[in-house]
């Protein structure tokens, strides 16, 4: 008989062992987020977290700190993160599928205390709770944090005008994302210098009203303002437009059939008015027996200038090639001239000779040309 009394009760033993176990098992993960406090309490941000985390280990196994921070850093490092894939990848982690956001506010006679606990696989809000700790210590706080963990929390010390918690900022911590096109924008945000594009911003407030100034050389300037909405925004790119300005390309004598070559195209008779886009651009005036000498300008949005030049007395260069490889190209400043051998007019000046054929190339050569010179030039393919 004693005997089965003794088995008896190991067997109630192990059978309550394992409930038990099967219990603590059955909790789901749940991932802590740092707790937001108000700049007062920064100080016990750490106290006020491990209150909370203690307080839902009773409800859920839980992730917090050291290691959630780095997983939430390598998430927010990606560019292309958004507010979903972010939070399911940090969920995901660390086997689960619930976050908690959580907050603690500072307000006049007392604090507003923040859960919210979401499945971020079916965007489900599983809890939300915000409760007014009126003239509450930090130490009602803590007390106040653990139980709203644990699932029990009520009202400190309120009165029947308990605060209105809806008209409250939270303040939560949001992140903005952006690019331009052309990448690599001088960023201004609230009038303070932020860097290059991209942009990835990781303390601002949910809210926050951000005021985007950018600045691109030869692009016109890009302002705006938007108003943080989610915990994660990423703008579309933002296509910066090139500026423009106005020129009128003329010869200083004129020469009836003269055309206007821009960047080595044919853009119409001189006189000529025309819209260039921001940036360095060359500029030349041909008739069929001469032209004035190349011109580099740089033209800067919203500008209007003028450019005349003179057709100058010229020199001939003769291009050949050593050895001879039929269809070579002649480029002079890095436009294509003709095929070796070539001899050409040219206003004097210096410039920038290369040939090239279809298997080799000569190394570029700079030649000086003087009124009335007659220069022949050899170039050498490199073996």
């Amino acid at each position: 008989m004693k005997l089965y009394k003794r088995i008896s009760w190991l067997v109630f033993v192990l059978l309550g062992s394992l409930t038990l176990n099967t219990q603590a098992a059955a909790k789901p993960n749940l991932v802590l987020l740092p707790i937001d406090v108000s700049q007062q309490d920064a100080e016990l941000e750490g106290q006020y977290g491990s209150a909370l985390q203690e307080g839902l280990q009773k409800r859920y196994t839980v992730f917090y700190g050291a290691a959630v921070e780095k997983e939430l850093e390598k998430e927010y490092s990606k560019i292309d993160c958004d507010i979903d894939t972010c939070n399911q990848n940090v969920a995901i982690a660390f086997n689960g599928e619930l976050i908690a956001d959580s907050e603690v506010k500072a307000i006049s006679g007392g604090y507003l205390l923040k859960l919210v606990i979401r499945n971020v696989l079916t965007s489900e809000v599983i809890e939300t709770k915000t409760v007014p700790c009126e003239n509450c210590s930090p130490f009602d706080v803590i007390r106040q944090l653990r139980a709203i963990g644990m699932g029990s929390s009520q009202t400190l010390n309120s009165s029947q005008n308990a605060p209105d918690t809806s008209t409250f900022n939270t303040d939560l911590r949001a992140i903005l994302i952006f690019d331009t096109q052309p990448t690599g924008a001088s960023i201004n945000i609230n009038g303070k210098y932020m860097g290059k594009t991209p942009y990835q911003g990781l303390n601002h407030k949910i809210g926050e009203e951000i005021k985007i100034k950018l600045i691109q050389e030869n692009y016109r300037i890009y302002e705006a303002v938007y108003n943080l909405q989610k915990s994660i925004t990423q703008l579309e790119p933002i296509i910066l437009e090139r500026g423009h300005g106005q020129l009128v390309i003329a010869s200083e004598h004129f020469e009836a059939g003269s055309i206007v070559f821009v960047n080595g195209l044919a853009e119409g008779v001189a006189p000529l008015s025309l819209s260039l886009p921001a940036g360095e651009h060359s500029i030349m005036i041909k008739t069929q027996d001469k032209s004035t000498g190349m011109k580099f300008i740089t033209v800067a949005d919203g500008s209007n200038s003028q450019h005349v030049l003179s057709f100058k007395k010229q020199g001939r260069l003769l291009v050949t090639t050593e050895p001879f490889e039929a269809g070579s190209i002649v480029f002079i400043n890095g436009l294509i001239e003709g095929v070796a051998p070539l001899a050409i007019d040219l206003p004097p000046g210096k410039y920038r000779v290369k040939v090239e054929s279809k298997k080799l190339s000569t190394f570029e050569e700079l030649v000086v040309i003087s009124a009335g010179s007659n220069i022949k030039k050899v170039m050498k393919f490199i073996p």
